[in-house]
């Protein structure tokens, strides 16, 4: 009798086993938001956002943010002032959508996640630097359950707060409510060309102007040269010829 509960005591605890294992290695059909911006060296920004949507995810009967993003032919962002370009494709368990957005850094408070996600972000643009930073509550948080936010850049990033920093790529994966991203970079410095350069420039530019202006009064001088010439040979001419026209007469009239 003890051995039979002990066997059933067993078994139970492989079950319980069994189930873990199962709910541990199951794949979960989760929708995703993958946000990722490219802030070129001339601060050209460029949104790329992907959504893993699931079927079971969207609801139908009222207009919410997957709806939208799957069924709108054509992407705004909530306030319907920036479009964006957008490709779907069809999965087996539901869709994947892409927005794309590309702007100046002046328009970074019209970047969708900036609009729709967070509380309040700070943003500061100077002569050396650029940054921004989120205070308050991240609304996006519940949209989704895996949301990752990359930045990548080639410029200098002097501080940021990301949880994962892969060659010229920051990427914020532990996102909740309280999210909060920091980022401040170097802005490039403009290429100034020394006085000194701009003035042998000139100079060589006014060297290069003189001699061609020396060049064509030259050829000028030589053409005059040429016209008073002939000019002079037409005139020695003259004379000769009339003479020996006037003795070829006069050699006609004799005969």
């Amino acid at each position: 009798m003890i051995e039979c509960k002990e066997l059933i005591t067993i078994k139970k605890f492989l079950i319980v086993l069994t189930t873990i294992f199962i709910l541990f290695t199951t794949k979960v059909n989760a929708s995703s938001i993958n946000y990722n911006l490219n802030i070129s060296k001339d601060l050209e920004f460029t949104e790329n956002i992907y959504y893993t949507v699931d079927n079971k995810d969207i609801d139908k009967k009222h207009y919410n943010i997957l709806t939208s993003v799957v069924y709108d032919p054509i992407y705004f962002d909530i306030n319907k002032s920036v479009k964006y370009t957008k490709s779907i494709q069809k999965t087996n368990t539901g869709y994947l959508v892409a927005l794309k957005h590309r702007h100046s850094s002046i328009f970074i408070n019209n970047e969708r996640i900036i609009k729709e996600c967070f509380s309040r972000i700070i943003y500061n643009s100077t002569a050396d630097s650029l940054s921004f930073e989120s205070e308050g509550t991240f609304y996006c948080s519940h949209r989704a359950n895996r949301i990752t936010i990359n930045i990548t850049t080639p410029l200098t990033v002097t501080s940021n707060n990301a949880d994962i920093v892969k060659s010229n790529t920051y990427t914020w994966n532990k996102i909740d409510k309280d999210f909060d991203l920091s980022f401040n970079l170097q802005k490039p410095k403009i290429e100034e060309t020394p006085m000194d350069s701009l003035n042998d420039s000139d100079a060589n530019d006014n060297n290069e102007n003189s001699n061609k202006e020396e060049s064509n009064n030259k050829e000028d001088s030589i053409g005059d040269y040429i016209v008073i010439g002939l000019g002079i040979m037409i005139l020695i001419s003259l004379p000769i010829i009339a003479i020996i026209l006037k003795k070829k007469k006069d050699a006609l009239d004799r005969i």
